[in-house]
């Protein structure tokens, strides 16, 4: 559950409107969505939660409806996950799994 506070809640207000005012947006423009990728990440680091992409794509999906990595024009999670990294937004970490774990910018693991 996301708090009325939450950073979050408040990029998940402004995608819903950025949605109904002018649709074309979420797709020439991802930031809103790099930020709410980087709070769902804060949120989950805060709480001790793993922070992998597998975990973090679902929820970002059900925080954030009508997210599509897709709609934004990347092909896949990955590829949008690694342009939030370019963006700094978010660093991805490899597990020794080799899964990707996300942190926040500057963060250790």
């Amino acid at each position: 559950m996301i708090s009325a506070d939450s950073p979050l809640a408040g990029a998940i207000a402004f995608w819903r409107c950025m949605s109904l005012t002018n649709p074309s947006q979420e797709s020439s423009d991802p930031t809103v969505a790099f930020v709410a990728l980087q709070d769902l990440v804060r949120q989950w680091r805060k709480l001790g939660r793993m922070t992998t992409t597998a975990g973090l794509k679902p929820a970002l999906q059900a925080a954030v409806p009508g997210f599509s990595e897709a709609d934004l024009g990347f092909e896949s999670f990955r590829e949008f996950v690694a342009a939030a990294e370019q963006a700094k937004h978010v660093q991805v970490y490899r597990l020794p799994s080799g899964h990707p774990m996300l942190l926040l910018p500057g963060e250790s693991p």
